[in-house]
């Protein structure tokens, strides 16, 4: 045997030994010391810790809270991420009312997309039939339409009923 084998058979034997100690002599010492488990200490334990939650949440202040979840809840006007004008999911019937357009579908060939609006393609930079509107962007749940003006407007996908396809 060489100097690195007699090392690592050294290292092995004291892992070995240091594994017995602790299996054999260290856990005996440890379950003795342990309390029993119960029931109800442990119910008690977390009866003080709901008091004590309940005690914090009683003292600070929660208008902040209230105010940050009712402001959650409101439709926004203009989409943060985008710049655009948004108009949520529940106004997809008002916003073609609006705009007499509707986006259907996509259709992905290669690294090209396609938005199906009015049942007629369109790809980014096409000018929309009888419109104003230009595509500007496509993703799979919606379509960014503008204008010459700078007018955004965001087409989400119309989602078919459970009756579609």
């Amino acid at each position: 045997m060489d100097k690195r084998e007699k090392i690592i058979v050294i290292l092995m034997v004291v892992a070995c030994m240091y594994g017995g100690y602790v299996l054999f002599f260290a856990s005996s010492q440890a379950s003795t010391k342990k309390e029993p488990f119960t029931i109800q200490k442990d119910i008690e334990v977390l009866n003080k810790f709901a008091a004590k939650m309940v005690r914090t949440l009683q003292k600070n202040d929660c208008s902040k809270s209230v105010y940050i979840l009712n402001k959650a809840t409101t439709l926004w006007k203009k989409d943060p991420f985008a710049g655009a004008d948004f108009e949520g999911k529940g106004h997809t019937k008002d916003l073609a009312a609006k705009t007499g357009l509707s986006y259907s579908g996509y259709i992905m060939l290669g690294d090209k997309m396609l938005s199906i609006i009015n049942g007629m393609e369109y790809e980014t930079g096409d000018a929309i039939e009888k419109s104003d509107y230009m595509v500007q962007s496509i993703s799979p749940v919606m379509v960014v339409l503008g204008t010459g003006n700078g007018h955004k407007v965001i087409l989400p996908l119309e989602e078919m009923g459970q009756g579609g396809l």
